[in-house]
């Protein structure tokens, strides 16, 4: 077997390495002899065809941190390298809250790195080594990239203010939630730039028509009053689960590999969740992968059934249209990482555009 090793991970990559098979009947990668590394690539003998893979395993903690910006508000795009002497890097974005996290090396001296979506280095720095999860200590910004204000205010039919939430769009929507006084206030680094920028309600279906504003260094650029009369939500994922209701409507995505529709979205409410679903691109679709179907809510996974997946998809609106909308409802069973003890019943309804 022979693995090309990355340029990036040469000057750090051991000498030998571990190799390790995936055993398909019980699930699980399998440690099975060593390969050495030749030139820029990882040479070793197999004894029977399968899925090799070259790994060094490791104890892993979890850590997260926020970006703020100098007046403590929560600093998106900023983002955060991890790099380790064995293991190479790990890269995370803030989101809206400022917010990043992700596993690293147990028992390991790390080097955290953030730079603005301009390329500049603003803090490095050693961690480490931590041996259980941490909070590492707020960042506040101190870089040279301009930092620039969106604000404004959520009103309802009769103007009056609201909660809901605020999405701005900077190459990658980021959504805050909005309390009831309507206000919000939005630093975005790198200034002057172009965003785009609306407001929705907390059904996920009302909103603001969307606004393009160039914010400006060092000032704050006020959009006045959203109204989240003036239209509905192009695509949106509403899920209810135990008696919660959760939208996912950032980076809705829906695509056909031929026979199969995927569909993609983020969640507004949580760190980081997601919604992931592919069945049938027919008008009675069957589901039929259980890996390729998941919830992620609040750091928890929800999956289907690996041998019997019950998921229903009825569609209210079925096209095969290139950017027409899929406007379907849907309904299963679904397992909180993977216990089959505690099944779930996941509903919801979806409308959402074809790529494809």
């Amino acid at each position: 077997i022979n693995v090309p090793v990355p340029d990036a991970g040469l000057g750090t990559a051991p000498i030998s390495i571990l190799l390790w098979h995936f055993d398909e009947e019980e699930g699980v990668w399998k440690e099975e002899g060593s390969a050495e590394l030749q030139g820029n690539s990882y040479v070793g003998e197999v004894s029977h065809f399968s899925f090799w893979n070259c790994d060094i395993p490791t104890e892993y903690v979890f850590v997260e941190g926020v970006v703020l910006s100098p007046d403590g508000l929560p600093l998106s795009g900023i983002h955060v390298v991890i790099t380790s002497g064995v293991f190479g890097q790990g890269q995370a974005y803030t989101d809206a809250e400022g917010y990043y996290g992700g596993i690293i090396p147990a028992d390991e001296v790390l080097v955290i790195e953030f730079l603005t979506p301009c390329g500049e280095v603003v803090f490095s720095q050693e961690i480490g080594p931590f041996s259980s999860d941490a909070t590492l200590d707020d960042f506040y910004y101190t870089g040279s990239s301009d930092i620039g204000y969106i604000s404004g205010t959520l009103v309802d039919c009769d103007m009056l203010p609201t909660d809901g939430y605020f999405t701005y769009d900077t190459g990658f929507p980021e959504t805050i939630p909005v309390d009831g006084t309507g206000d919000f206030l939005v630093p975005i680094i790198c200034s002057p730039q172009q965003i785009t920028c609306w407001g929705y309600d907390d059904n996920y279906l009302d909103a603001s028509f969307p606004i393009e504003v160039t914010t400006i260094a060092d000032e704050e650029v006020d959009l006045g009053n959203l109204s989240l009369c003036e239209t509905t939500m192009d695509e949106y994922v509403i899920v209810e689960i135990l008696g919660e209701t959760f939208g996912f409507v950032d980076s809705v995505q829906c695509w056909s590999s031929g026979m199969e529709l995927s569909m993609f979205a983020y969640n507004v409410q949580g760190m980081n969740d997601m919604i992931a679903f592919s069945f049938d691109d027919t008008p009675n679709p069957e589901v039929t992968e259980s890996e390729s179907n998941y919830l992620s809510i609040d750091g928890i996974f929800y999956y289907l059934d690996d041998v019997d997946p019950d998921l229903q998809i009825s569609f209210s609106n079925y096209t095969q249209v290139v950017g027409g909308y899929l406007e379907f409802s849907f309904n299963g069973t679904f397992y909180p990482n993977n216990d089959p003890g505690s099944p779930v019943i996941i509903s919801g309804n979806a409308r959402v555009q074809r790529l494809n």
